[in-house]
């Protein structure tokens, strides 16, 4: 009998180390698993995110620049939940590069009406845009059309000319210097 309990018990021990093996390894598959998982939806982030990217440039390729914002707002969105740091800062530029156009194109449009304050102060929001996409062939492009408005106009030619300006918003306005 004693030899039946002895049995017994080694029965018993090796169960226990077959449950704690088993233990062991399921716990490993799972945080195997939830990698993965974490993973795949990191990619599928990135993925969706370049793909709002493509679909912006799109938009700004037929002007719409309104949608192309958006677009890439998505695409930071989906950049950010994606750990994309590069990803990222490259739709931040791209969004200010297309809102640096945006602008320039009200600015022309604002001077062919004669508005020649709104074409001046759309003229400043698009140089802001371009120095934040860090696009400087952009911004003296801006520049120039900045002063080729400060000069035609004798309002504002009375007036000392900045060639930097800064903006800020203000109760949801962008208001620039």
């Amino acid at each position: 009998m004693a030899a039946a309990g002895m049995a017994l018990g080694i029965f018993a021990e090796f169960l226990q180390m077959l449950e704690s093996a088993e233990s062991e390894s399921s716990e490993e598959d799972y945080r195997a698993e939830l990698a993965a998982r974490v993973e795949g939806e990191r990619l599928d982030a990135k993925r969706t995110a370049a793909a709002w990217n493509y679909s912006a440039l799109q938009q700004a390729k037929i002007d719409d620049f309104v949608s192309a914002e958006a677009h890439l707002s998505a695409a930071i969105k989906y950049a950010i939940d994606g750990y994309d740091d590069e990803g990222e800062e490259l739709y931040r530029r791209n969004r200010e590069i297309v809102r640096a156009q945006w602008y320039l194109k009200e600015a022309l449009a604002l001077k062919a009406e004669g508005n020649i304050a709104g074409a001046e102060q759309y003229l400043r929001r698009a140089s802001n845009a371009a120095r934040s996409a860090k696009r400087k062939d952009l911004e003296q492009r801006i520049l120039a059309y900045r002063q080729d408005l400060h000069a035609s106009s004798p309002k504002t030619r009375a007036e000392p000319f900045r060639e930097r300006t800064s903006c800020v918003i203000v109760n949801g306005q962008q208001m620039c210097d």
